[in-house]
């Protein structure tokens, strides 16, 4: 196996092949979708593997997200350069291990308690992938970085992040590309490589056609997904001064009274969430949400949190209320919704404080892109655009009967209990 030839041409991206196997400590990774960030670091973790002496921790906020993200990604770089007869592969838990003993290991932070426990069978953790780094907060990545210890035969320990750039104020940005050529830097201690579609030479025309398009669409995706931009939104309605994300699993079975919501959908997520409220605080504890599923897919997941509590849904959605209380969930119930109650709601929540556990990833990503429509002027309409919302208006059912009890009308607005 020591004579074993990779063929890395025709395989990998040009723009990536300088840095195969790069001997930088932290190896950063980011740029517009479709830039082929995660296949490459797949493919040069594989090579890594193949070469001997390496153990890898591949890590998403996540673990339900892992097996059809970079588990599979990874199985495809296997297959590419034709090394299938080398691996064996252990899907509860994820698990892939390599002809020489090596292993790539598979972690979610939703369960990050179970971090210390990560032991590959043959030497230590030489290298952790964090995919979708922009989804992980900065004490996750520092509790990450003291799993890279013990003796490793002189290998350099390395941290790999990829990732789109979503907000500019990201702590990612302010802890690595401070006072740096953001496109490329190269030092033994830190590796920034951005990237685009363009850059990806196995995309067909037709897929950087709709990657340009949201040049004429939206403004924000175009600089993020296609240019690759640090993320700067206009008319943002929640900022860093509402909301934090934390890690609740301490607190999160404590509350005496919690109140659930749910926003229907299927081609845009379904979305529900379990939140509870002390003093001026709003605690959003637990979430589940998915697209292309169907009522009776969803209902199983939902049933042990809830039990038999009331559930505040989108009154549009009556046929999913009823179908809902057919499959159990009894205390469905539809909230009404007169003229200009979500501009009350987003107001009502302005004067608390959020805290979104560091699982729910669906409205953390709201709260980041949720933003009000502007005029030709670039000032606000004084109305939130219908996208990025489906869990922020689960929030909004959710707190419904709480928001009418704890506060008047404003501006008018007097929302009617069910």
């Amino acid at each position: 196996m020591s004579r074993l030839k990779i063929t890395i041409k025709g395989k990998i991206n040009p723009i990536y092949i300088p840095h195969v196997d790069s001997q930088s400590k932290v190896n950063i990774y980011y740029g517009g979708a479709g830039a082929g960030k995660s296949v490459f670091k797949a493919q040069d973790l594989v090579m890594n593997m193949m070469k001997g002496g390496r153990n890898y921790l591949v890590v998403m906020a996540a673990y339900n997200t892992l097996a059809d993200a970079t588990y599979n990604e990874i199985l495809k770089a296997i297959d590419s350069f034709g090394f299938t007869e080398y691996f064996t592969y252990k899907a509860s838990p994820l698990k892939i291990t390599c002809y020489n003993g090596y292993q790539i290991l598979f972690k979610g932070l939703d369960k990050s308690e179970k971090l210390k426990g990560v032991t590959p069978r043959k030497g230590v953790l030489t290298d952790i992938w964090v995919e979708e780094a922009d989804n992980v907060c900065k004490k996750d990545f520092l509790t990450l970085n003291t799993r890279l210890r013990g003796q490793s035969g002189g290998k350099v320990k390395r941290m790999h992040l990829t990732f789109n750039p979503t907000l500019a104020t990201h702590w990612i940005r302010k802890t690595f590309f401070k006072n740096v050529d953001e496109t490329f830097h190269k030092t033994d201690e830190l590796l920034i490589l951005k990237a685009t579609h363009l850059d990806n030479k196995f995309l067909e025309p037709e897929d950087h056609e709709r990657y340009e398009a949201y040049k004429e669409t939206d403004n924000y995706f175009y600089q993020v997904y296609t240019l690759g931009n640090w993320g700067v939104l206009s008319g943002l309605i929640f900022n860093q001064k509402n909301w934090v994300q934390a890690d609740l699993s301490d607190i999160r079975d404590n509350f005496a009274v919690c109140y659930y919501g749910m926003d229907f959908g299927y081609e845009h997520p379904k979305a529900f969430l379990q939140v509870a409220v002390a003093g001026k605080t709003i605690y959003v504890l637990r979430e589940v949400g998915g697209s292309h599923i169907t009522n009776m897919e969803f209902v199983p997941k939902i049933l042990p949190i809830i039990g038999g509590q009331r559930l505040s849904c989108d009154s549009a959605g009556a046929n999913d209320v009823a179908e809902f209380k057919q499959l159990g969930v009894k205390g469905a119930r539809g909230v009404k919704k007169p003229p200009g109650s979500v501009r009350y709601g987003i107001q009502w929540l302005k004067n608390y404080k959020i805290v979104i556990d560091k699982t729910c990833l669906g409205l953390i990503a709201n709260m980041k892109a949720y933003s009000w429509l502007l005029d030709k002027t670039g000032g606000s309409t004084g109305e939130p655009k219908k996208v990025d919302d489906d869990y922020i208006d689960a929030l909004r059912y959710a707190l419904y009967n709480f928001m009418k009890a704890n506060s008047g009308a404003i501006q008018g607005v007097n929302l009617k209990l069910y």
